[in-house]
């Protein structure tokens, strides 16, 4: 049996003009009752006059459909249901001549299906890295990245006997923390003389970038080999404790447009300057190459910075926090 939504509502004209499409049909059950959809009673649909509009079951076949279809044991089914369900997307709207595969085309979770990239297809693997959440807490990381990108950058391009450094960016887990070395110095200095004396290849440095980088400078310090003192005839701007003495590693003397590329270029120069003093090693014996430590370090450049009216840069206490000491394996 068939009727009309007019018939059903009894609000229809006295006269229907043929209808351009046939009407649905709606089903009854046998016991001459339209089959409807339960409704909320506290959101009931009501027509103009107030009273309680029957939703017939055809309403929602495509919405069923979908939902029967979705039901299907298969991978793929199991794979959406458990990324997203339909009551957590929303309502979608959809006329009565959207077809099955488009509203699942509207509700796929992969932009890209159906195309192929030749590689089979498998369980995904999450990629983690727990030391990225600690390490970039803020867009403070954000220059050092750069940074560490420009020079490895310019590593990969430029023959290492020409370069003068090397950065192995396995040895760095930390975006804040750096270690770099120095090699091919000029071999008629006093300091490639030692080096050559005592095995060493080169000069093991340490840079550290506060939070307030690229407006304040980094701090760079020397590892190993140990230098030898001013007191005692060394120079080559390296304190006793390993940090450079120089000006441009400071608040007075920094630009936030200094490169590390830059800095590390006057680092190296600044070693082989014989002015005032070349720079020596502490040691030329290969058995006996010793590391300096950190807090001497911090302790140097603070004296350093106070003997020649050097500004300290605000967030120096950082350097002695991010983290701890250096350990390398070479």
């Amino acid at each position: 049996m068939a009727m009309s939504l007019n018939e059903i509502t009894g609000n229809g004209p006295s006269r229907l003009d043929p209808p351009k499409n046939p009407p649905q049909s709606l089903r009854v059950s046998s016991d001459g009752h339209l089959d409807s959809i339960e409704q909320d009673p506290a959101f009931t649909a009501k027509s103009v006059n107030g009273k309680p509009i029957g939703i017939p079951l055809c309403a929602i076949t495509t919405s069923r459909g979908f939902r029967a279809d979705s039901s299907i044991s298969t991978p793929r089914n199991k794979k959406r249901r458990h990324a997203r369900s339909f009551d957590e997307l929303g309502f979608v709207a959809a006329s009565d001549n959207d077809e099955l595969e488009d509203i699942q085309f509207l509700l796929s979770d992969d932009e890209n299906e159906g195309r192929s990239d030749g590689k089979s297809s498998g369980p995904m693997l999450a990629i983690f890295r727990p030391w990225v959440v600690k390490s970039l807490k803020s867009s403070h990381a954000r220059p050092t990245i750069r940074n560490l990108k420009e020079v490895l950058d310019i590593q990969s391009k430029t023959p290492i006997h020409e370069l003068g450094w090397f950065i192995d960016a396995e040895l760095i887990d930390n975006f804040y923390q750096w270690i770099v070395e120095l090699h091919s110095f000029d071999p008629e200095t006093p300091l490639a003389k030692d080096m050559k004396a005592a095995g060493v290849t080169s000069v093991v440095l340490e840079i550290r970038f506060g939070k307030d980088y690229p407006h304040s400078p980094p701090f760079v310090r020397v590892i190993r080999p140990r230098f030898l003192p001013f007191t005692q005839g060394g120079g080559g701007h390296v304190t006793a404790g390993g940090a450079m003495c120089m000006e441009l590693l400071t608040n007075s003397g920094w630009s936030a447009v200094s490169s590390i590329e830059s800095v590390l270029l006057q680092v190296r120069m600044a070693m082989m300057n014989p002015e005032p003093k070349p720079a020596r090693l502490e040691s030329q014996q290969k058995s006996i190459q010793r590391d300096y430590g950190i807090w001497e370090a911090i302790d140097a450049y603070k004296r350093a910075c106070a003997q020649h009216g050097w500004q300290v840069p605000p967030d120096f206490g950082d350097f002695a926090n991010n983290g701890g000491d250096s350990r390398i394996l070479m």
